[in-house]
Parts: C-alpha cells; sequence; structure tokens
C-alpha cells in the first residue's frame, strides 16, 4: 500500500484541511510524511517558507507520525512529475467557492491532476477527520471502464473501515435495478483475488440518477474517503479523469482518492 505520503500545500487555510486525512492514513498506513510547497520561483521567500513547513510537519510529529518538510525550487508540476516511485500517494487541497459561491478546483490541483504519476488524494468540503470509518467506490459496469475495487478494499482493510460499493444507473435504463445490484457483487467478486475477498464485509448500493457525480455526491455524504479511478493517461501523457470523476473531486463533500487504473 502507501509508505509515503506527499502533503503539497501552499500553506493556507485551505490546504491545512488535508491535516485530518494525513494523520489518519499515516497511523493507519504507518508511512512517513513529506510537507511539501514549492518555491515556484519565489527563491527570495525561501527562509520564511521553510520556517512554515517545518512547523507543519512538527505539528504532525507531534501527533506520533513520522513527518519531515520539504521546499523544492521549481514548480510545483515539476515536483510532481518526479514523483514515481511505488507506495507514493500525493496529498492536495481542493480549493474554495469561485465568485458565484460554487466549489472549484484550483490551479495547483488541477496541476498536480494532471502531471501526477502516483495516486492523488483531494481535499476538499468541510475540514474532514482524523479518523476514516467509511470507504465509497463507485464502480461502472461497463468492461473497458477502470476499476478502483482493488485499491478501495486494500485501503478500507487498512483503515479497518467499512466500504460500500456503489453504481449509479440511468433514470429510465431498461435493466432492473435487482441485475445491476448483482451486476456490481460479480464485478467486485471478479475483480478481486481470492485472499483479498476473504472475510469481506461490504455494503453493495444501486442508486437511480441521471448525474452520476451528484448521486456519487449525495450518498458520500454518509462517508469519510471516496476512492475513484482516471481512466489512464492522454497522448500528451496526462490524466483523463473522465468527466464523472472530475465533477466528482470538485464537488464531493469528502475527500477522493483519485487512482490509475
Amino acid at each position: 500500500m502507501y509508505t509515503h505520503l506527499i502533503w503539497l500545500t501552499d500553506l493556507s487555510d485551505n490546504a491545512a484541511r488535508c491535516r485530518g486525512p494525513v494523520l489518519a492514513l499515516a497511523r493507519a498506513l504507518k508511512a512517513e510524511v513529506s510537507v511539501v510547497h514549492a518555491l515556484g520561483g519565489l527563491d527570495a521567500l525561501e527562509a520564511r517558507f521553510r520556517k512554515q513547513v517545518a512547523a507543519v510537519a512538527r505539528d504532525l510529529v507531534d501527533q506520533g507520525v513520522a513527518a519531515h518538510g520539504l521546499v523544492p525550487r521549481g514548480h510545483l508540476e515539476e515536483f510532481v512529475a518526479t514523483c514515481t516511485h511505488d507506495g507514493e500517494l500525493l496529498i492536495v487541497g481542493r480549493t474554495g467557492v469561485s465568485g458565484l459561491d460554487r466549489v472549484i478546483v484550483g490551479a495547483n490541483t488541477t496541476r498536480v491532476l494532471r502531471n501526477a504519476h502516483a495516486p492523488v488524494l483531494v481535499v476538499g468540503g468541510e475540514a474532514p477527520s482524523d479518523t476514516l470509518f467509511s470507504v465509497l467506490c463507485p464502480v461502472e459496469l461497463d468492461p473497458d471502464a477502470p476499476s478502483a475495487v482493488t485499491q478501495a478494499v486494500m485501503l478500507a482493510r487498512a483503515l479497518a473501515a467499512h466500504i460500500t460499493f456503489l453504481h449509479v444507473q440511468s433514470i429510465g435504463d431498461a435493466d432492473p435495478p435487482e441485475q445491476r445490484l448483482a451486476r456490481l457483487r460479480e464485478h467486485v467478486r471478479t475483480t478481486l483475488s481470492v485472499e483479498q475477498q476473504a472475510n469481506l464485509e461490504a455494503r453493495y448500493e444501486v442508486g437511480l440518477g441521471e448525474d452520476a457525480a451528484h448521486a456519487i455526491g449525495q450518498l458520500a455524504r454518509k462517508h469519510d474517503l471516496i476512492v475513484m479511478a482516471s481512466r489512464g493517461r492522454s497522448g500528451l501523457a496526462r490524466w483523463v479523469l473522465g468527466s464523472v470523476t472530475e465533477s466528482v473531486v470538485a464537488q464531493a463533500p469528502a475527500p477522493v482518492l483519485v487512482v490509475r487504473a
């Protein structure tokens, strides 16, 4: 699983919302944490940033987590592109709201999602707790769709958390919901290994709605973490999130972990 958590922070109040999930994951996974603030050309402020980053890392250490600060030169996307080792997880705050009071994904977060090779946890909404009790894993039943089932199960086990698998069916779809529910169970069963299926206690739900992202967001209010898959990389070697995942990242009240299928 993840052995190195890389908390990418702009040192704002919004970025501080990541503290709870960072603590929860670091404790459950016994992972080391790097608190990172890229200079982005502001070399004259390096001393100030190093002091601030060190204070954030020291707070984690006081909570029993192995942590250190890092202030790399250059821009955020340049640093993110170097995070290519197995076991790394990038953590970044989403942002605030626009002038229209609509949640938006900030420029820094967008750059992280586009340039990352590692999984990315995007933290938005209210300040999450440092205990993650429940995991929601939305599932598409298209055989060509990416799946985060395996990663969601591994993470739920590490966190000792409940897990719910959700499939959103379009209103007016001819398939009976019971049939979709059976297909959802079968998808999870065939995706996991025998060892991963052992003693797995999971909830399976089929929701109805024209807007899958909205339906996921509504159910997410009952969960502490959402785990979804990206669609890999485009011809420009950047992540293609897919419209549903992109909307969930922007709107969900819970942190969203985006993993490469």
